[in-house]
């Protein structure tokens, strides 16, 4: 359980991260009056996920609950 706790809490802050880039971005496209290209530059940002890198939370996250699949 210490384990989980203590890597638990190194991807805290990135996840939050990416979640409030998410929502910056859902409330940017939700709006109908847009401009094409402020639209265009929301789609790329979420396509690039600067918060998911090859060691990022996501996969430490996934590393995480294998761990714990896997005991149970």
């Amino acid at each position: 359980m210490g384990v989980v706790v203590t890597a638990l809490a190194e991807i805290l802050r990135p996840y939050r991260r990416s979640l409030d880039l998410h929502e910056e971005l859902v409330n940017t496209l939700r709006d109908h009056s847009v401009p094409f290209d402020t639209a265009r530059d929301a789609v790329r940002r979420w396509i690039e996920q600067p918060w998911l890198e090859e060691e990022s939370w996501d996969a430490k996250w996934e590393d995480l609950c294998e761990v714990e699949v896997e005991r149970w």
